[in-house]
């Protein structure tokens, strides 16, 4: 197998036609503005040209590289498969977190770290962006039972702890040959899965505070990681908070949800109080959790909250752009004389 091909190197990206002295990369590194990517050649760290400035390459991404002594210069993106992105705390422009990812493993331990709410944000951000995804319970090894764990989630898990072994091979087994991504809060043992995952200690660990159970940010870089028998695995660093972007989708985080509502006498119902609701036909049935249908509510209410800013921001800055135009061509008109 060719580097470019244990890379990920798929059909989709073989879509470039330049030529010599051009050629493919993936960017496997990005730090504080520093970014290293891996060519068919081994790694190099990377410039980028003056016209990817504003809007760069992330982690993931397929890009048109050029020599540049010891470097390489960063011609251009190829088109993108799948991103990942959350809202910036603030607002601001959505933060791509990475590129091309083909399936998420949402990370969280069984210790104070668990909330099923967060969770749910992460499978909307996840799923709403085209990829699989798969609820990871870690440190296995730190509960009498990961039973009441599995069971309070709605969604597929893998039990899994990093010291004993426990799960990992289903863990592996799910990865594959794909390029994966971990996302989860700090201390909840992504770089430990890591460490695991590829047989070596690559990453930093650190330990967790016993008072609120939180971590330090042992990872302060996205990398892209080759694993031992196929497939990439991308580590970043743990999140506070998740930030709704638009393309978030809440029915992909509540697909129990999604599905009763295909038997909605309406086809826009909101499962409030609509007549011939399957939704709440089904809370009145003890079928579903009344705490999930609110938790689905104030997900949709902070979604559509959200596309409307972004609907304001992006007609904002096609404002902006237009002005910049017209300022350029009076400044030509006004140079030459017209």
């Amino acid at each position: 197998m060719s580097t470019l091909e244990s890379l990920g190197w798929s059909d989709f990206v073989q879509t470039w036609t330049d030529g010599s002295p051009l050629e493919p990369a993936r960017v496997v590194s990005q730090q504080r503005g520093l970014l290293h990517v891996r060519t068919a050649s081994g790694p190099s760290p990377a410039l980028l040209r003056g016209n990817l400035l504003d809007d760069p390459p992330v982690v993931g991404d397929w890009v048109v590289v050029r020599p540049v002594g010891d470097q390489v210069l960063i011609e251009r993106r190829l088109p993108r498969r799948t991103v990942i992105q959350r809202r910036r705390v603030g607002g601001g422009v959505p933060q791509v977190v990475a590129a091309n990812v083909d399936c998420v493993g949402v990370v969280t331990s069984m210790d104070v770290d668990f909330n099923p709410r967060r969770l749910e944000r992460y499978l909307a951000v996840v799923r709403g962006a085209g990829c699989e995804a798969r609820i990871v319970l870690s440190k296995a090894d730190r509960v009498d039972d990961p039973g009441p764990f599995v069971t309070a989630l709605s969604d597929p898990s893998v039990v899994v702890s990093a010291h004993t072994g426990l799960g990992m091979d289903a863990l592996r087994d799910w990865i594959g040959t794909r390029t994966v991504a971990l996302l989860g809060s700090s201390g909840v043992g992504k770089s430990s899965l890591i460490n695991a995952l590829l047989g070596a200690e690559v990453r930093d660990t650190g330990a967790v505070s016993d008072t609120d159970g939180r971590g330090q940010h042992t990872t302060t870089s996205r990398d892209l990681l080759l694993l031992p028998g196929g497939g990439c695995i991308i580590d970043t660093p743990g999140m506070r908070e998740v930030g709704l972007s638009g393309e978030a989708d809440p029915d992909e985080a509540f697909a129990d949800i999604a599905a009763l509502a295909t038997s909605c006498t309406y086809r826009d119902c909101e499962h409030l109080s609509e007549p011939g609701c399957a939704v709440r036909e089904a809370v009145d049935r003890g079928e579903l959790d009344e705490a999930r249908i609110h938790a689905y509510h104030k997900l949709v209410r902070e979604l559509a909250f959200e596309r409307r800013r972004e609907d304001k921001r992006a007609m904002s800055e096609q404002k902006r752009q237009w002005a910049k135009k017209i300022k350029a061509v009076q400044r030509m008109k006004r140079d030459r004389g017209w």
